[in-house]
């Protein structure tokens, strides 16, 4: 993390070149890459606002789609390649969450030649690690905090990730190969989120399980829309609206057009009612965004169907 550039960067990472364009990133030149799927790292130009802290929010690429992403304070990240073994690429992404308890935070990303994305967690240790290419093909990680503890050991080999002996479970995992659960989604810019949905009877259905009586009280929240305020972007189709005649009560959504993961909310006699998530941090960042424009309106309540 030696370099900060000021403009926001997107870097691509393929064969043995690294392709960039504006991004806000560092960036360290890879090691080993291979062929296959290409991934990248971008940093969100407009940050999100949470009480007094201003936050970034970093997302993992591929192609139009998001993998994996993640707020932190600090405005410095970075992806790099660190070796191919057994059809598998890896990779550090890091970045610096801010605050004083942590002055780096890593994830292994590992590309399989199946396309298949996963992302998992280095727990306890915020420094950077060393990296050893072992002969067996394996990849291990030493994390030492100081000069007076014993470094951490992580070890990559085999498909697994492990630590301390522990097999750790990836937080994110996508197939990009799959194809798109919501075909239609893909062309719905500029259509209204009500449109969209009439459109498409898979996804009225699938809304219709997860909201049950309640769908008419979101498309009906859906009729009146911007249509830059609908759009479909980096595999997720958002849609936000409001009721006609009455723009105080609004609703909003965000479904992934290829995983088919929905989430809703509306506004509705003084309560945000929100659907597909447990809680605030594991709304999609449109979503998360929209509630914060509320500005208080409204009492959140998920509903856990």
């Amino acid at each position: 993390m030696s370099k900060v550039l000021f403009c926001v960067r997107l870097f691509f990472l393929n064969a043995a070149f690294l392709m960039s364009i504006n991004s806000a990133c560092a960036s360290k030149e890879p090691q080993v890459v291979r062929t296959g799927t290409k991934i990248g790292i971008s940093v969100i130009g407009n940050p999100d606002v949470f009480g007094s802290n201003v936050y970034m929010r970093y997302e993992l690429l591929s192609g139009d789609r998001i993998v994996y992403s993640q707020i932190a304070v600090a405005n410095t990240c970075t992806l790099f390649a660190i070796g191919s073994m057994a059809g598998q690429r890896t990779y550090l992404l890091q970045y610096a969450p801010g605050g004083n308890e942590c002055d780096m935070e890593t994830r292994i990303v590992r590309v399989s030649n199946e396309d298949k994305v996963s992302v998992s967690p280095v727990a306890g240790p915020c420094v950077e690690p060393s990296v050893e290419l072992k002969k067996d093909g394996s990849i291990w990680l030493s994390f030492r905090p100081d000069a007076f503890r014993d470094p951490s050991i992580a070890i990559i080999a085999g498909g697994s990730f492990v630590i301390s002996g522990h097999i750790v479970k990836p937080d994110a995992e996508v197939t990009l190969s799959e194809s798109a659960i919501y075909p239609s989604l893909k062309s719905a810019t500029g259509k209204s989120g009500y449109d969209a949905i009439a459109e498409d009877k898979a996804l009225e259905m699938s809304l219709r399980k997860l909201l049950n009586e309640r769908l008419i009280d979101l498309t009906d929240r859906l009729k009146t829309f911007s249509p830059e305020n609908c759009y479909y972007k980096k595999g997720t189709y958002f849609a936000e609206g409001c009721m006609p005649h009455n723009c105080g009560d609004a609703a909003a959504i965000s479904i992934d057009v290829y995983t088919g993961s929905i989430f809703a909310a509306y506004l509705k006699s003084g309560q945000i009612m929100i659907f597909g998530a447990e809680g605030i941090d594991s709304l999609p960042a449109q979503l998360q965004r929209w509630l914060i424009e509320l500005n208080g309106q409204g009492k959140r309540i998920f509903v856990n169907q």
